[in-house]
């Protein structure tokens, strides 16, 4: 069957181990993460999950990938028995990582043809190692470039707080300018887990703007030199409304009906705990089903947690903007400021009737 074109995919948190200690993990909930540690699934419980979600892409027409991540993926011990049966089934994978890769893996994962390697740097030297420990930087910038001599598709997500917003721009230019990064990614704390004491740390609404718009700028700036690199837009962070406002907005949404920009949650992908249980999004563990005992198609269409939550753009504060179908802020970090993820995004600056 061709694609449409429509794409679906599934972040997998295939296990809770992990050697960081990160200052703001959300990994660590309380009574969730116990139940995930004490019931991991089993390769075969796995194995059935994938054939399942091929089976979904093919009879939705769509395309996919599975994002694997943890704690951190490559401590599963059958880690490497799952990329391979993924890659025997024509799953595109990524990974989610830690900045503890070998040679080694790198060859493995360059023989898998793995699509991307994620790691995470929240600032310049003194403030990433703040947040991951001392000489974590460092060891990132190795790894990024390992990954490189590899050939290997080199992703940085940044998250963002009040005490690191000074270093995401530097952070850029530092990581594009010495070829260190092909994908450059941010989002928004969200303080859950142990990140709950960073909810004082949540960046204000007129910094965060202007944040946005410097990034844009350094983004513009970069490539007009000659720097090759894939800035990710999240779909959460309220880029469309800044190029709403600059009136350069992406999508011109003749027939809002068949397209839903903004947060993924309900419309572009689920999430999977290494228990099995299904959530909306990691950062708003709503859960809404169970793999493998039910199917993909059954949790993805049927669930009542999951239709509820898109049905945001009617029940929200932001129904009468003109953006709300390419635009939902962060419905994780609504939840947390608002206690109703059903609020306005904290951060949005515009207002909604105009």
């Amino acid at each position: 069957m061709e694609s449409s074109g429509t794409s679906f995919t599934i972040q997998w948190h295939i296990t809770t181990l992990c050697e960081n200690n990160c200052k703001f993990c959300y990994m660590f909930d309380g009574e969730r993460f116990e139940n995930e540690k004490k019931n991991p699934l089993s390769f075969k419980e796995i194995q059935n999950i994938i054939i399942d979600y091929k089976r979904t892409l093919e009879i939705w027409g769509a395309n996919g990938y599975i994002v694997f991540s943890g704690g951190n993926p490559l401590l599963h011990p059958k880690v490497w028995e799952i990329l391979e049966f993924a890659n025997s089934q024509g799953i595109h994978c990524q990974i989610l990582g830690n900045p503890s890769i070998t040679a080694e893996e790198c060859e493995k994962m360059r023989n898998l043809k793995i699509s991307s390697f994620q790691i995470s740097l929240d600032g310049l030297r003194e403030t990433h190692d703040y947040f991951r420990g001392k000489g974590h930087f460092e060891k990132s910038i190795s790894i990024l470039k390992l990954l490189g001599k590899y050939q290997i598709t080199r992703s940085v997500m940044f998250t963002l707080s009040n005490r690191n917003k000074h270093d995401l721009v530097p952070l850029l230019d530092f990581l594009v300018k010495n070829q260190f990064v092909d994908l450059f990614a941010f989002s928004r704390i969200v303080p859950i887990g142990k990140g709950n004491a960073f909810e004082k740390e949540l960046i204000n609404t007129e910094d965060y703007r202007d944040l946005l718009l410097r990034v844009f700028e350094k983004i513009i700036d970069l490539k007009h030199h000659g720097f090759k690199f894939r800035f990710i837009e999240k779909e959460g962070e309220l880029w469309e409304l800044l190029y709403h406002q600059l009136g350069i907005r992406k999508n011109l949404l003749e027939k809002p009906e068949i397209y839903f920009g903004g947060c993924y949650i309900g419309n572009m992908g689920i999430t999977i705990l290494s228990d099995g249980t299904v959530v909306a999004c990691r950062r708003l563990p709503i859960v809404i089903g169970k793999v493998p005992e039910q199917s993909i198609r059954e949790i993805f269409t049927l669930s009542k947690e999951l239709n509820q939550l898109r049905e945001i753009r009617e029940k929200s504060e932001c129904q009468e903007c003109t953006l709300k179908w390419s635009c939902t802020g962060c419905p994780a970090i609504t939840n947390i400021v608002s206690k109703n993820y059903l609020k306005r995004d904290p951060n949005c600056w515009k207002i909604v009737r105009d």
